[in-house]
């Protein structure tokens, strides 16, 4: 499992685990390779927790696997898209390198380690800790020990690069030890390693593209073998002195080996290929179906999309960067081992991995040994700086001896010497031999006992002959003869060696043209590609940040590009041969371009695209652009005037050097004779004295084991142990070598069969092939037959069927069931009979040990389970959007359900949820998932638990037509994770959750609906990466220009019409509509169920309305204040209605009036208050006018201070006497009163 990490200092964040929802990364990848820094890229969404932690430059990024981290780097850049999305780009830690400067110093007799670690301390002293390195090993050797280097304001990326693994080959590799980074530079045979596990069409490379010249590639190989001896030559081919071995005579008379599948691929294209070591046909044929199937293969370059068997099985060895891969692919005819310089990992796609096998330029040659002998005497010899003409005879000389040895001569070893002799009867027919004992090495060309002539090599360091004086080795002691020869080759050749020198000095030129060349081209292209982007994103008036982004990005670029420029300048100008005029005019130009100067044409350049990115209306835009193109073809003219200026000045270098360099010439051929002469006949010397081995390799057969299993223990030629094997019989056996092959010597005291058998152990069911190679030394000691196979079943072969003196090899195939096995070999003969037995084998094809071991990995549930869902975790997607019931005003966005009452959001052991009380078995809430382009298996995954006392309810799942059941007893208080699989059906299909049991409730969360991540993938907008763009055009008279475009990339397509500085912006994305105007800068979004105002931006903040199917709602400041809708009565969802609902976050709900035409505000007249606001206190309703009843009663007031209820019964007077006493009255009169106002009385009115 793949986790990403951020890394702000020493404080690190989670960014992506895909065990946790929120922290998942968008189509994140990283990519590591052979000398390169490694880069990684990933999304983040804007509700991702740690979305603000990731900065550029800042912040370094981490993957690991199981918690091993694979690669590091750094945040380089981010573009932000109209949704908020960021795509963040990284760069691998090996870019650290790039942030320092190399100040000028010159480095002399400095061995690798050294110079490099000088160069590390200064790096280091520029920059923080983290971005700091501690050298490590270092096996990269430099063939003096003796550098000369020099540092010129370059960075030290650049530095390693071009001072370094450019020209002495080599690896950087950067590992990470007890908190340290670890920077080692590692020659080829300390990096690169052998990796066990293959690459195989069929199994698991899925595609590959390679890059190869076609002219390497042959369909058809012709091998041809050593020249025949005069007496082997073909009568009828007299005229053709140089006949060679073919393979005609054992191929049914057909001289070439072919491949049908690359013929039918490519057509038949023949080519021969010379083996001079060869002289059999049998060895000969296999050495060109070795060049066919593999050799051929050496320059390509593939770049594959295989899955790693690691990922699967860990027992099988993970594909890294630095490993040797065997690439097996039939229907290509290719069989070949490459070295692994590059690997991108998806780490949430693992089908989309890609590994790049093979290196663009390769040195190596596996063909003929004395060509590749030959070729590194070349390359000694053309190291000397002189070109006189000396270097070429001295190669042709030791081409002509090379030949000459390994096309004629027999490698004799006897137990006191080693002889290389003319002829195999070395004492008495041989002419010319080396001998070479305990005493010395020396040549002999008039018979075996002498006398010596030619070269001697005594034990006491001496070295004597015709070519050298006793004593020593030095120039002064050569033969005269030969130096007189020499020295007169010089004479006439020194005409040549000054027209070589011109020519050397205009490649010279030439190099330094292309380098410096090259660095403008780049700067001059990415400035017009950024000269069509800008005039391209200003031509609607409008800038977005984005379009910003992308603009900087490329003025980042640019100024990389042109400081590596100026370093080309300060070569060039620094030259010790330019001079006079075309050095101040290069200089003067290179001022006017690019000069530091605030006037020159870059530098003004720059200032105007700032100014243009700077504008925010259409008008600033459209002058600011006006002044940009004046900039721009004033860049353009001086840009011209440069590259004369180059060109002027490098063909004053190319004069001055080529004058230079020819009246050197004859004085280099002379000072160079005596140096050029020993090197070449020390280099003669040692392809004399590997001449031994040469011959050993030339006769090795082609292994049949390269694809197979070998259950023969030490019976390969080159490990055989007799120990290894069961011996009986009357011979006597020993281990000996017989034409250069290491084998069992069988040597008959009597008559009968000799027995030589292993035990193999249990072997598996399948078909296994058995061999052996047998020879013996003449007719006379032929023995009768050889008997070969398993124990029980051996095969028998006679001797008499096949020569002497040459290796036969027998082999069959047999199916065996499952059992113990014997590999057995039966030789029958006579007294004095003698024979030689080697390469015993039982091969299994691997391919069939793939089948087996996939048929037993079967058998091995557990380990399988955890691989699978392993595979299963990480490519799976989750269809359901809201399975947490948390999005939308009531938490059922995405879901349709079948009763709103009974079916309610809620809160069930602390997890938001659905809570399905239910009166009937009908109950459900559906997720549709649309769209869903590709059938295949869906898994349902959610959480549920019943109320208490529920325990027996249960629940339907329906998964697009198929049911699905919880038992009774399965629900409980607690929450419980049920799974369920089905499959589903394009176009879309539905998921049924279901309370299947009457009077029940029930609880449902976190749900999941799982498919295949490809599926997913098959149903996104799968157009172009980049955009296609359509755009119409059309001009009424004079007037304006009305413009029409469509955008359309994987993301979104975007509407635009355009009349003069008035647009109008339709954006469809695959989740919702962005309608925009720039005129006023308001936008409206459409989205599933939603339509929604914004102002300005289409941010959380800025949105101010939305309408939705529970009514309209209202935003400020990224707050939601209230909605205007229709609703239901709590706990009676029968009592339907309008509602005017103020949100928690609302502090006030008023009518209000604009009482004057130039007030700037309204006054509010009815108000309620959920916050006090002024001298108006909270949660009251606030009157800002007279309330008019119209006489409609006022009921159940409550009154501030209080007031009477009561009732008051009282007598009413009517009249009084004069005397004051009561003339006259009523009874029973009453006045009632409630909260202090009177609601009824009785009395005489």
């Amino acid at each position: 499992m793949y986790t990403v990490k951020a890394w702000i200092g020493n404080e690190s964040y989670i960014i992506h685990d895909p065990r946790k929802k929120k922290l998942l990364l968008g189509e994140p990848y990283f990519e590591t390779g052979d000398n390169i820094n490694g880069q990684a890229e990933f999304k983040v969404y804007p509700d991702h927790p740690y979305r603000d932690k990731i900065k550029r430059l800042t912040t370094d990024i981490v993957f690991y696997k199981d918690g091993k981290p694979e690669f590091y780097g750094r945040v380089l850049y981010d573009d932000e898209d109209f949704n908020g999305t960021k795509r963040i780009f990284v760069e691998g830690e090996l870019a650290f390198l790039c942030d320092s400067i190399q100040r000028p110093k010159v480095y002399q007799n400095y061995s690798v380690q050294a110079y490099l670690q000088d160069i590390i301390n200064i790096h280091n002293s520029q920059v923080e800790q983290r971005k700091q390195f501690t050298l490590g090993l270092v096996t990269v050797t430099d063939p003096n020990n003796s550098l000369y280097r020099y540092s010129n304001y370059e960075d030290t990326r650049t530095i390693l690069k071009d001072k370094l693994s450019s020209r002495l080959g080599g690896h950087f590799v950067i590992r990470h030890e007890n908190g340290l980074r670890i920077l080692d530079y590692l020659s080829d045979e300390t990096y690169y390693k052998k990796n066990t596990q293959k690459i195989e069409f069929g199994k698991n490379l899925l595609d590959f593209a390679k890059n190869m010249d076609a002219s390497d590639l042959a369909t058809c190989i012709i091998p041809l073998g050593a020249k025949l001896e005069e007496e082997e030559q073909d009568e009828n081919l007299g005229a053709i002195k140089e006949q060679r071995v073919t393979i005609a005579s054992i191929n049914g008379g057909v001289d070439y080996v072919t491949d049908d599948a690359a013929v039918k691929e490519y057509g038949k294209i023949y080519k021969t290929v010379t083996f001079d070591d060869v002289k059999t046909p049998g060895t000969l044929k296999k050495k060109g179906e070795e060049y066919l199937r593999s050799t051929q293969f050496e320059k390509m370059v593939l770049n594959l999309k295989a899955i790693d068997l690691n990922f699967v099985d860990a027992s099988k060895q993970e594909l890294k960067v630095g490993d040797k891969i065997r690439c097996v692919s039939a229907p290509n005819a290719m069989d070949k081992e490459f070295p692994l310089t590059k690997k991108r990992i998806y780490i949430t796609q693992f089908k989309k991995n890609t590994v790049t096998l093979g290196e663009e330029a390769s040195d190596n040659t596996y063909t003929s040994s004395n060509r590749q002998e030959s070729a590194q005497i070349e390359e000694q010899i053309n190291s000397i700086p002189s070109k006189s003409e000396i270097l070429e005879e001295a190669l042709k000389n030791a081409k002509d001896l090379i030949n000459s040895q390994v096309g004629n001569g027999y490698a004799i070893h006897v137990p006191e010497e080693f002889i290389i002799a003319d002829d195999k009867d070395y004492k008495n027919k041989a002419t010319n031999l080396w001998r070479w004992g305990m005493g010395g090495l020396a040549h002999y060309s008039n018979g075996y006992y002498g006398p010596i002539d030619g070269v001697a090599i005594t034990m006491d360091g001496k070295i004597n002959g015709k070519m050298l004086l006793a004593g020593s080795v030095t120039a002064e002691t050569i033969d005269i003869g030969y130096r007189t020869e020499v020295e007169s080759t010089i004479t006439q050749t020194t005409t040549q060696s000054k027209q070589e020198a011109i020519a050397a000095s205009q490649e010279y030129a030439n190099n330094i043209r292309d380098a410096v060349q090259k660095e403008v081209d780049d700067v001059e292209l990415i400035v017009r590609n950024m000269n069509n982007e800008l005039e391209y994103i200003a031509s609607d008036g409008i800038i977005t940040e984005a379009e910003k982004a992308a603009i900087n990005k490329m003025l980042q670029t640019i100024q990389k590009e042109k400081q590596e420029a100026d370093q080309q300048y300060n070569e060039l100008y620094n030259n010790a041969y330019l001079t006079g005029s075309e050095s101040s005019n290069l200089y003067q130009k290179y001022q006017a371009l690019y000069g530091s100067s605030s006037t020159s044409k870059y530098n003004v350049l720059i200032q105007r695209i700032n100014s243009v990115l700077q504008s925010t209306t259409a008008p600033q835009i459209q002058s600011n652009m006006s002044v940009y193109k004046t900039a721009f073809s004033a860049y353009s003219s001086a840009l011209a005037d440069y590259k004369r200026a180059i060109e002027a000045a490098i063909n004053k270098i190319a004069k001055e050097h080529a004058i230079e360099q020819g009246s050197r010439a004859e004085q280099n051929a002379h000072n160079y004779t005596d140096n050029t002469v020993r090197v070449a006949k020390e280099t003669i010397q040692t392809s004399i004295n590997n001449l031994e081995n040469k011959i050993n390799l030339s006769v090795t057969s082609v292994k049949e084991v390269a694809a197979r299993k070998n259950y023969v223990k030490n019976g390969e030629q080159e490990t055989l142990q007799q120990g290894s094997f069961s011996i009986s019989g009357p011979a006597n056996v020993s281990v000996s070598e017989y034409m250069n092959m290491k084998c069992l010597r069988i040597e008959f005291y009597s008559s009968g069969g000799v027995t030589i058998e292993q035990y193999l152990g249990e072997l598996e069911a399948g078909e296994y092939t058995i061999s052996v190679a047998t020879a013996y030394p003449s007719n006379g000691q032929r023995p009768n037959y050889i008997g070969y196979g398993f124990s029980g079943n051996r095969t028998t072969e006679y001797y008499s069927n096949f020569k002497p003196e040459q290796f036969k090899v027998f082999s069959k195939k047999v199916s065996i069931t499952k059992a113990t096995k014997y590999v057995s070999n039966y030789i029958y003969g006579y007294s004095g009979n003698v024979c030689y037995i080697t390469n015993i084998r039982v091969l299994r094809d691997m391919q069939e040990l793939l089948d087996d071991l996939d048929a037993r990995i079967k058998l091995e549930v557990g380990k399988v389970t955890t691989s699978v869902e392993n595979i299963y975790k990480n490519t799976m997607y989750n269809y359901c959007a809201n399975g947490a019931f948390s999005n939308g005003y009531d938490g059922f966005e995405g879901w349709d359900r079948s009763d709103s009452y009974q079916i309610v959001k809620t809160n069930f052991n602390g997890k938001n949820c659905v809570q399905m009380a239910s009166n009937s078995s009908t109950q459900y809430v559906k997720y549709r998932v649309q769209p869903f382009n590709k059938a295949g298996p869906i898994t349902v995954r959610f959480k549920a638990a019943c109320a208490s006392g529920h325990e027996n309810a249960r629940m339907q799942i329906r998964i697009d037509g198929g049911y699905f059941y919880t038992n009774s007893g399965d629900l409980s208080t607690a929450w419980k994770t049920f799974e369920f699989s089905g499959r589903a059906t394009a176009p879309y299909f539905d998921v049924y959750l279901y309370s299947y049991t009457t009077y029940s409730t029930i609880y449902i969360t976190d749900v999941e609906i799982l498919g295949g991540y490809d599926g997913y993938m098959s149903s996104e907008l799968s157009l172009v990466k980049d955009e296609i763009k359509a755009e119409v055009q059309r001009a009424g008279n004079a007037e304006e220009q009305l413009r029409a475009s469509i955008r359309v990339t994987a993301e979104k397509v975007q509407n635009v019409v355009q009349k003069g500085d008035i647009a109008s912006y339709l954006t469809q994305y695959y989740d919702r509509v962005i309608v925009a105007f720039n005129n006023n800068s308001r936008y409206v979004q459409i989205s599933a169920g939603e339509i929604a105002i914004y102002d300005a931006s289409v941010t959380s903040s800025k949105k101010r309305s939305s309408f939705d199917r529970s009514g309209s709602h209202f935003w400020r400041d990224g707050y939601e204040i209230g909605n205007i809708g229709t609703n239901y009565y709590s706990g009676n969802s029968s009592l339907r209605g309008l509602v005017f609902d103020l949100e928690y976050d609302g502090s006030y709900m008023t009518w209000s009036v604009k009482k004057n035409q130039s007030d700037g505000y309204y006054t509010m007249m009815w108000a309620y208050t959920h916050r006090a606001i002024g001298n108006w206190a909270a949660n009251r309703l606030h009157a800002g006018c007279d309330i008019d009843l119209h006489g409609y009663t006022l009921r159940n007031p409550s009154f501030e201070g209080g007031g009477i209820t009561g009732t008051i019964n009282f007598v009413q007077i009517k009249a009084m006497d004069r005397d004051g006493t009561v003339a006259t009255w009523v009874n029973g009169c009453r006045m009632e009163f409630k909260n202090g106002i009177l609601i009824s009385g009785t009395w005489n009115s």
